[in-house]
């Protein structure tokens, strides 16, 4: 028997929102996991790899996210960055 009153609706996949350049390169800038940003590569602050980005658009976050998915040092790294007082 066929159910023709089900609620169910096919799975959406949920997308980041788009950024520019520059709330891409403030978002990376503030993440406590890197430890320098350049516009085609990031630094990572818990395994020390460089991580390269896309060379197609500056500070591309896909790498990125993809790096921290399976990059076991990042869990040991405080997710903000400590503000340091002169």
């Amino acid at each position: 028997m066929i159910d023709t009153e089900s609620t169910a609706t096919p799975s959406v996949v949920e997308r980041r929102p788009r950024r520019t350049v520059a709330e891409r390169q403030a978002f990376l800038e503030a993440d406590a996991r890197v430890e320098e940003a350049q516009p085609d590569q990031v630094k990572c602050r818990g395994c020390q790899n460089w991580v390269r980005l896309s060379t197609k658009r500056q500070y591309e976050l896909q790498r990125w996210y993809r790096h921290q998915d399976y990059c076991k040092a990042t869990t040991y790294v405080p997710l903000v960055k400590p503000v340091h007082l002169n």
